[in-house]
């Protein structure tokens, strides 16, 4: 019996990782996508509020939500692909121990080199903005990912090319 497969997708935001997931699932027609935004889109919609203002009062709830869909998925032995921001070495441990063992761990490692591609990816998703400040945060803490963090393979996927 093959093993069932985790493609943790890690970068920055921006950086094309939903779109990414998007085509693995293509790929992977069955598999789960553990995505927290796409509920909190839908909540912000059914309320009639900003993603901010839906995501500063439900991230948790909806983070809630998607582990116990998660849970669901592993049992059934669904392929996962997870879809969230993940920008340190121990965020991603903390990824991994939630997937069995002998799940098959995929890292695509998620980029936009070109800075004005960014800029236009920012301004085309004014619904989910992230301060300047806030974005230079995350820059100068993320830590690239590699074979070492218990990876089967490793992908490094740059959106700009």
């Amino acid at each position: 019996m093959a093993r069932p497969d985790l493609h943790l997708l890690t970068g920055l935001p921006y950086s094309g990782k939903s779109t990414r997931a998007k085509r693995l699932l293509e790929l992977l027609p069955d598999a789960f996508v553990f995505a927290v935004d796409p509920l909190l889109h839908e909540r912000a919609r059914l309320e009639g509020r900003s993603y901010h203002a839906v995501w500063e009062t439900h991230f948790k709830q909806a983070e809630r939500e998607m582990r116990a869909r998660l849970s669901g998925a592993l049992d059934a032995r669904r392929p996962v692909i997870w879809d969230q921001l993940n920008l340190t070495r121990r965020t991603r441990a903390t990824i991994l121990r939630r997937v069995p063992a002998d799940y098959k761990r995929h890292c695509h490692y998620v980029l936009c080199s070109d800075r004005e591609e960014v800029q236009r990816r920012r301004e085309a998703r004014p619904e989910q903005p992230i301060a300047p400040r806030v974005y230079a945060g995350m820059e100068s803490s993320f830590e690239t990912p590699d074979m070492s963090e218990g990876f089967d393979t490793f992908e490094m996927v740059d959106t700009a090319l």
